[in-house]
């Protein structure tokens, strides 16, 4: 919408027509629409028209741009220009056909194949912290919402609005300010205070928390009820509300969301490595040696007739 005015059927830059809309937040509206010059799909992420006047917002939304075009990696969002045409800014990405991890929470996890499946999604999450991390930039609002996965399970993180460059010399986030998504926020980033990667780390704990235990770590009354128990409360054991969760796995979960960073996974890849290592008790094939057939009733009256 632009000034409650829908843009479907508009042309960006003389280039991107404008077919369809496909989600709204807080930082933009995202379209698919069709690069005319090369003839193929592409998302377009516009800035909401009641924030292009903000220098403030519009310096945030060309920072997801800057952060992401430095960015190349197949687990993380491609974007490939940044524009304006009137009063309508906006930055163009590929697009995805897909769902988001949401869609996978809606059961929990019981057989093996589950497992298997949401932790390799998990784990190409992993690979994406690790190389946004050594490019010096924490995502800082990692959620369902924001981990896309592809038809082929290609999984890709997205939504950079909220993320922190740590070499760039302009802080738009002003020291004790709360940015971020209370449900998956760590304690750190809750306070208000500076963070680093491990931030991140905390919350990809979380989200894997709610995907396998059906539930978030924490829940309350409003959003500052759940940050006061990041801070504060233990989640409850992982088992409780799904017996199919390893001992391996829970032991995972609960250091990826230990309280003190210096307790955590030290980085992504230490992260990754620890729950590719869980998922192989779930790869492995039940013994059949251990399952005791129960015999048949020929079997039965043989045993008798033979004294046994």
């Amino acid at each position: 919408m632009r000034n409650g005015v829908t843009m479907i059927g508009e042309t960006l830059s003389n280039r991107y027509l404008i077919e369809e809309q496909l989600g709204r937040g807080g930082m933009g509206t995202v379209y698919r629409a069709t690069d005319i010059a090369l003839n193929q799909k592409v998302a377009i992420k516009v800035l909401p028209f009641e924030f292009s006047h903000s220098a403030e917002t519009e310096k945030r939304f060309q920072r997801e741009f800057l952060a992401l075009v430095n960015l190349s990696h197949p687990n993380i969002v491609s974007v490939f220009e940044y524009g304006q045409t009137g009063s309508i800014i906006f930055f163009v990405m590929e697009y995805l056909v897909g769902n988001d991890l949401r869609r996978y929470m809606k059961t929990k996890p019981k057989r093996n194949s589950d497992f298997i499946t949401l932790i390799t999604y998990f784990v190409q999450v992993c690979q994406a912290l690790a190389y946004m991390h050594s490019k010096g930039i924490i995502h800082r609002d990692l959620k369902p919402h924001n981990i896309f996965i592809q038809k082929n399970g290609e999984l890709k993180v997205m939504d950079f609005g909220l993320a922190k460059i740590l070499d760039s010399s302009v802080n738009l986030t002003q020291e004790g300010a709360i940015l971020g998504t209370a449900t998956y926020m760590s304690p750190e980033q809750a306070r208000g205070k500076n963070i680093d990667f491990r931030s991140d780390i905390y919350s990809l704990g979380a989200i894997i928390y709610h995907c396998l235990c059906g539930v978030p770590p924490f829940s309350g009354r409003n959003p500052m009820d759940i940050l006061n128990k990041h801070l504060t409360d233990v989640p409850q054991t992982p088992t409780y509300f799904n017996p199919f969760i390893s001992q391996k796995l829970t032991a995972v979960l609960q250091k990826a969301m230990a309280k003190g960073p210096e307790n955590r996974y030290q980085s992504a890849e230490e992260f990754s490595l620890d729950l590719q290592k869980s998922r192989r008790a779930y790869e492995k094939p039940a013994s059949t040696a251990s399952i005791k057939q129960k015999p048949t009733l020929i079997q039965r009256l043989l045993g008798f007739l033979s004294g046994n």
